[in-house]
């Protein structure tokens, strides 16, 4: 069945109304009429059964018929700071793939060996946005990821100590792995940080071990940007989460 994250704004009582943006889609795209059901997303863990009352491609709004608590949050929680890779489209393939994954939050960065031209991709925040809504959408997430504004490395650095966790992908590295690290942690708030094709400089490494995030290998092969925050994802769900 089709669903929606909506923000929780639009309910009131039993009653639900979409934005311009979804009553477009559900007009226009799905042609869906009154008396059809979907389903809705609260972005807090509620999700709402609904059935259509009014159905236009500028206002639709629905009743509620039934609702329920959603279990499909990972209890750990993952940030991925993802440096601009120089294709925007393994950017989209992070934030889709990282949604479906568990990803909570997004931090684009721009780093040495990254696109120069970053300041032109500010605008593409609000894509990015919805690339995420429409993933977690699919993947019947309870939260919608939030995709940050673009920042630099060094700000990134900055807020490892948010977390009780900070790893970056480093190729130069050739001792500690994911798995030595998450043996002897028990930390529920992960930051992973991704550098661009290229890699970190020499410079961003030693910043990086100075704010205390861990330089981890991801194996004797070089993995690309956007396959480096997927193989990150899997293995720390893989070893934190049961099925």
């Amino acid at each position: 069945m089709t669903r929606f994250f909506i923000e929780p704004t639009s309910i009131t009582g039993s009653e639900i109304e979409f934005d311009s943006h979804d009553s477009h889609h559900l007009a226009v795209v799905l042609k869906r009429r009154i008396g059809d059901s979907v389903l809705v997303c609260d972005g807090s863990g509620t999700e709402y059964l609904v059935v259509l009352d009014h159905v236009s491609k500028n206002m639709s709004s629905g009743k509620i018929t039934d609702m329920y608590r959603l279990a499909t949050e990972p209890t750990t929680k993952v940030t991925v700071a993802q440096s601009l890779p120089r294709t925007l489209e393994k950017l989209e393939w992070v934030l889709q793939h990282g949604t479906e994954l568990g990803t909570v939050r997004f931090i684009p960065f721009h780093s040495a060996r990254s696109r120069e031209d970053w300041q032109r991709l500010v605008p593409k925040r609000d894509r990015w946005q919805e690339i995420v809504k429409t993933a977690a959408e699919q993947s019947r997430r309870a939260v919608c990821p939030v995709v940050a504004p673009i920042i630099s490395f060094d700000e990134v650095t900055e807020t490892v100590n948010q977390y009780d966790l900070a790893l970056f992908a480093n190729e130069s590295e050739k001792e500690t792995s994911l798995r030595s690290i998450l043996t002897e942690s028990t930390a529920s708030n992960i930051l992973i940080i991704i550098g661009p094709e290229g890699g970190f400089t020499e410079q961003e490494v030693l910043k990086a071990k100075e704010k205390k995030a861990h330089s981890i290998t991801l194996g004797p092969r070089i993995l690309r940007t956007e396959t480096a925050a997927l193989c990150l994802l899997s293995q720390i769900y893989y070893a934190n989460e049961s099925l």
